[in-house]
């Protein structure tokens, strides 16, 4: 049965191979204690912090079931925390205990291989790619910055509209919730990301 999905959508995908696709989503980012000191630590603790991650990329579709293609990835810090009565104190006087902040940037090959329940391509994929990565964490007593290259690993579902048979428009769109592991060295990242992609 789902080698007859895989097949029927393959037949079915009349749109073009090519496609551009980007996302938003938070990211959190791991730094254990063996490895890097927090510069507000009286204790060796290890701990999580927010980022935000930013991706824009483009690739190849192979039918409605593998894709490949390149994404250039930013990431930065959320201040999540900070309300502006934080934020006016801040002014005024420096923070004791500043949290560390993600800075960097990278591009990956990647490629990505769905398990279509609808002709459309509806349905779960997973990715694997290979990032190289520049980043640099603040706040910490022993500073932080690294570049390399690492694997990059994510499984997400994506939900593609139907063509418009009015318009016989030659485009089609789809919004993807993911989910990507990654690691910068010894820290790791956990991003949540929501993207949107349009095929031509």
């Amino acid at each position: 049965m789902l080698a007859g999905l895989m097949i029927s959508s393959v037949s079915a995908a009349d749109d073009g191979p090519l496609f551009f696709d980007m996302g938003i989503g938070q990211t959190f980012f791991h730094i254990p204690e063996q490895d890097t000191n927090r510069l507000f630590a009286d204790d060796d603790t290890d701990g999580t912090w927010p980022a935000r991650s930013l991706r824009l990329g483009g690739g190849l579709t192979i039918g409605n079931v593998v894709s490949v293609g390149t994404t250039f990835w930013l990431w930065g810090d959320s201040d999540l925390l900070d309300d502006e009565e934080e934020e006016e104190s801040d002014s005024t006087s420096e923070r004791s205990n500043p949290n560390p902040e993600l800075w960097g940037s990278g591009a990956d090959v990647f490629a990505r291989v769905g398990i279509p329940f609808k002709a459309s391509g509806s349905g779960p994929y997973f990715e694997y790619g290979r990032l190289c990565w520049a980043a640099r964490i603040t706040n910490l007593a022993d500073p932080w910055k690294r570049n390399g290259c690492t694997a990059r690993r994510g499984f997400g579902i994506a939900f593609f509209s139907s063509k418009d048979s009015v318009s016989n428009s030659e485009s089609e769109s789809a919004f993807r919730l993911a989910f990507h592991r990654t690691n910068f060295d010894e820290v790791d990242l956990y991003q949540f990301m929501i993207d949107a992609q349009f095929r031509f």
